[in-house]
């Protein structure tokens, strides 16, 4: 599917733009028009405890309020640096604060200790009471100017595109004021020289330079087990000097390094996502204010107030207070106290503004002439279920380079880690971004600890004999052996290490947010860090985000949901406990490239899961957008055990499908639980006439699916290990991943045990000849078996199975050959589909399961009925009404699917009334996620739900089969109207794909 794209024009080639890269600073981008997503008075950048406090009193005054935050969740000023204490002098004066620390655990010492899980669930819940919407996730990237050159919001990027917000105040909470210095305040000159950071360890065995702060962390963990466990881990706390050039983003991603590379413990069970530090640099303001700390009551507004800059305020240490009183401004309650009172105060006056309308307003920054002309690409669809309120302009405007690499990954999860170690080991110049604070993905902050099934060889191999020897060094229980969950913070360092080690860079907490292209080859990507968007231009990207993210930025055509099915593999979001390394999850459908999707997973989760310590950050998801490449990986290829010219892995799994399966193949084929092996070619990573880009993961190019038995976590880094490795052949030989050796990169994959020596002579296997599929079509009369070789050239098999079911007497022997014609819209067999499905009554059938699940996703009576109504014979009408009238919500799921698509396929209007039937059954309707509220109540605290899924699976179904059937009374539009504003991402792209058709 295509989103909305704006490109500029390409003036230079690829040759000048290579040869220029040394003196280059910029980047062009074309004027383009930026979705506006929400008009409010009151915009407060940050989700920190100061700026929650902030919009909440806002919106206590009557002001309409919006909150932004580039983190996962809020309260990140105590979350991510690990500071869950208040002291002994501190005691809540605000309704806000009580809430949070009101119930805290009391040390011996006297201190106030909390759980992330309560800070992020009542700033949440706070949040949620004022109605104050918020999006995590979402990175400010410019400020939007009204006539005047005043400020009039901001422009924010996330998984869902670029959106602009309108604001008549802008709150900067950022723990860097990097609004106000976006808007172009003035600070003072951050010291270059030694600094002094904070970073908190949470257990493990502690280095020299750690200071025990004499109390404990208690980690409570409710979900999935049978009783509450507890345990407790020590407290460290490192007093770090580290040498800064400067106050920029880049210099604190080194101290980030060196803070890393200083305070990790063997063992540890967590550690602080960023450093603290009191700033050293503070506003320029119009009245500063040096004097020390007496009371948040104290702090005068136009210590806030930028010098020279209207309507922002900066709420946080970069105020211009005394650094003593900045020190006590960050302690919690101060802050809570502060934002309280600056939110209040300036509400009246956001609401008293007048501004201008979005189609008067401008985006701001980044002017001058570009010194590189390229495309740049961007997604600008606005937020998927909330009208856009028209449009801001952003004039044309030279984005700055801030790297060069020869290889830039984007994703640092399962496959974007080994894809930069493969490109770090094999000499190239490598970055890694990731938005986390941690390398790994599923594996380590996905919580999904364990190496389940995947092909145990090559670059893996070393991954888990590493992982194992430095666990074993100091903890033998917490070692990968089999079935033994392995250590995340062992895993998330030894990748940090191994990639630094090589020579390869990383950056957390930045996001690929755009594409950068020269007549069809990527030379590049937008990224958003905390101060803003940049360029990183690099030989080769490596989409290694899992969902295809760079290359849908370029208005390449994706495969996700849209119109013809809604078969999606299930989704978690885990409860979290530092210590515990395996906690898998199945509880939902979620579209993770869908920022509204995602705040409504972790709102959720944390009211599901809020008896645990905390909540994991990265949603598991199983199946996520896909390009379509060079080479398209089919169930077919997998059964059929395909060979490739260039085979770069051999994936291994059974079919692991969390959710059901929509491929001809499995209306036949009935998988069991078993080992396949799947050959994964290089061109299955190479976008379908793109150069330059590799993408890997859950990303590549195959079937839905074909994904179970691809997607493991062994398979997605050994394929991607070879993504990295050859882009540095790229770069070595000055030319493009479209342009390797692909003989000279399987060398190196035997050598390192990944490939079999076979594959490097090998030829395609495919084309199966006729004969085969003549024998083939022999063997299905028998027992269905050869059907995975006829998919491949259905064609070719019709006419023989055809001629088959003429030929043959025996009547169930006919019947399978009916069946499949059937499958395939031909009528040849239509009287023994007839017989067979009047005849037969309702089998057992599937109900919605996730996890766990190996099995066929249909049952023999569904497979019929579906192939007797892809036969378009009008008799199959009254036999499949009579078939929908048998049915109760008792039946299992796959019944209702299978006469939806049945009915579908013969779009008569007589079906109506026998699908009105099956949607007013007991709790059939009003099953769309809509109510925030209401669905925090209606999801169980189970890991492994699929109550609300069976039912919002039927009755969207069953809905689309009445809509496309002509209707009645409107029921079938209404039931997709409700769900294309269903938070769940997933059904409602398919409910407004379903409504663009015409009836």
């Amino acid at each position: 599917m295509r989103p909305s794209f704006i490109f500029t024009v390409i003036v230079l080639s690829m040759l000048l733009l290579v040869e220029s890269q040394a003196q280059t600073k910029t980047v062009s981008e074309s004027e383009r028009q930026i979705p506006l997503s929400y008009d409010v008075d009151v915009i407060v950048v940050g989700g920190t405890l100061r700026g929650v406090a902030a919009a909440e009193a806002a919106a206590k005054q009557g002001a309409k309020v919006f909150l932004v935050t580039d983190r996962p969740y809020l309260g990140e000023d105590v979350c991510a640096t690990q500071r869950l204490w208040i002291k002994s002098d501190q005691k809540p004066t605000t309704e806000l604060g009580g809430s949070i620390y009101g119930k805290a655990r009391k040390t011996k010492n006297g201190y106030s200790i909390v759980t992330p899980m309560d800070v992020k669930r009542k700033l949440d819940e706070a949040l949620l009471n004022k109605k104050v919407p918020y999006l995590y996730g979402s990175y400010l990237t410019e400020i939007l100017h009204d006539p005047n050159g005043e400020v009039a919001g901001i422009v924010v990027a996330n998984r869902s595109g670029r959106q602009a917000i309108r604001g008549k105040i802008i709150i900067d909470a950022t723990d860097r004021a990097f609004a106000a210095r976006m808007a172009g305040a003035d600070f003072t000159s951050y010291p270059a020289g030694p600094q002094k950071f904070k970073r908190i360890i949470i257990g493990g065995e502690p280095n020299k330079e750690a200071k025990d702060l004499g109390f404990q962390y208690t980690v409570v963990q409710v979900a999935n087990k049978p009783k509450t466990i507890k345990n407790s881990y020590a407290v460290y706390e490192y007093d770090l000097e580290i040498s800064m050039k400067d106050g920029s983003f880049k210099s604190f991603i080194k101290a980030d390094k060196i803070a890393r590379d200083k305070s990790y413990h063997f063992g540890q069970a967590t550690y602080s996502e960023k450093l603290f530090q009191i700033p050293p640099d503070n506003l320029k303001s119009i009245r500063s204010h040096q004097g020390s700390w007496e009371s948040a009551k104290s702090i005068p507004i136009e210590a806030m107030t930028p010098k020279g800059l209207k309507h922002l305020y900066v709420l946080g240490g970069c105020a211009d207070v005394s650094r003593s009183a900045a020190e006590q401004l960050l302690r919690p309650l101060n802050s809570l106290q502060l934002g309280q009172i600056l939110g209040a105060k300036v509400a009246k006056k956001a609401i008293e503004r007048e501004l201008a309308p979005a189609s008067q307003l401008v985006v701001a920054g980044h002017g001058g002439k570009a010194t590189i002309q390229a495309e740049v690409g961007d997604v600008l669809t606005g937020l998927r279920w909330k009208p856009s309120e028209g449009s801001v302009r952003s004039p044309a405007r030279a984005l700055p380079v801030i790297g060069r690499y020869d290889t830039v990954v984007v994703g640092g999860g399962t496959g974007g880690a080994a894809a930069g170690i493969g490109a770090a080991r094999a000499g190239a110049r490598t970055l890694v971004i990731e938005h986390l604070h941690g390398l790994g993905g599923v594996g380590t902050l996905g919580r999904i600890a364990i190496y389940y099934n995947g092909n145990k060889a090559g670059f893996n191999a070393e991954v888990e004999r590493e992982i194992t020897a430095l666990a074993d060094e100091k903890f033998k229980p917490r070692g990968h052996h089999k079935n033994i969950p392995f250590d995340i913070e062992t895993k998330m360092e030894w990748l940090r290490k191994e990639i630094n080690k090589a020579g390869g860079e990383v950056w957390y907490l930045t996001l690929g947010v755009g594409s950068v292209l020269q007549d069809k080859r990527f030379t590049g990507v937008v990224v958003a860090t905390p101060e803003g968007r940049g360029v990183i231009l690099a030989n080769t990207v490596i989409d290694s985000t899992g969902n295809s993210v760079i290359p849908h930025c370029a208005g390449l055509e994706t495969q996700m949901i849209d119109n013809e099915h809604i078969s999606v593999q299930g989704t978690g979001l885990p409860p979290w406990h530092p210590g515990d390394n395996m906690m898998n999850s199945d509880w939902t459908f979620g579209h993770d490239d869908d920022v509204l999707d995602i705040w409504r997973m972790h709102v959720v989760a944390k009211q599901k899961f809020k008896n645990d310590y905390d909540l994991g950050q990265l949603i598991d998801s199983r199946v996520r957008r896909r390009i379509y490449g060079d080479v398209y990986i089919t169930p077919m290829d997998i059964l059929n055990k395909r060979v490739y010219p260039d085979v770069i892995t051999v994936a291994k799994s059974d079919f692991d499908n969390h959710g059901f399966s929509r491929h001809n193949m499995f209306m036949v084929y009935r998988p069991a639980r078993e080992y396949m092996y799947g050959n994964i070619p290089y061109r299955a990573l190479l976008p379908k006439g793109y150069d330059g880009i590799l993408v890997t993961g859950l990303g590549i190019s195959g079937d839905g699916d074909a994904m179970p038995v691809i997607r493991m976590q062994r398979d997605i880094e050994n394929h991607s290990y070879a993504a990295g490795y050859a882009s540095a052949m790229a770069a070595r030989n000055q030319s493009t991943v479209r342009k390797i050796d692909i003989k000279e990169l399987q060398r190196h994959l035997v050598d390192i045990g990944t490939i079999p020596e076979k594959y490097i002579d090998a030829k395609d296997s495919f084309p199966l000849s006729e004969s085969t599929i003549r024998e083939a079509v022999k063997s299905l009369g028998k027992d269905y078996s050869g059907i995975e070789k006829i998919l491949t050239q259905v064609d070719t098999a019709i006419p023989m199975m055809q001629g088959a079911y003429k030929a043959a007497n025996d009547p169930e022997v006919k019947l399978r050959y009916a069946h499949v014609l059937g499958l395939f819209y031909d009528a040849t067999g239509v009287d023994d589909l007839l017989r067979a499905v009047s005849k037969a009554k309702w089998d057992k059938g599937w109900k919605f399961k996730g996890c766990g699940n190996f099995g066929p996703t249909t049952s023999p009576l569904d497979n019929l009925i579906i192939a007797l109504g892809r036969t378009g014979d009008e008799r199959a009408l009254a036999v499949l009404i009579k078939k929908a009238e048998q049915l109760n919500t008792k039946h299992a799921l796959s019944h209702f699917r299978a006469l939806s698509v049945a009915f579908e396929a013969l779009k008569k209007p007589e079906a109506a009334k026998a699908l009105v039937g099956l949607l007013e059954l007991p709790k059939t309707k009003g099953n769309a996620f809509l109510d925030i509220n209401k669905v925090n109540k209606i999801t169980p605290a189970n890991n492994y739900d699929c109550t609300t899924r069976e039912v919002s699976l039927r009755e969207l179904i069953v809905a689309r089969a009445l809509y496309r059937c002509g209707d009645y009374q409107g029921m079938g539009k209404k039931t997709l109207e409700a769900y294309s504003k269903d938070f769940r991402g997933h059904y409602a792209i398919h409910a407004r794909a379903i409504l663009k058709e015409q009836n």
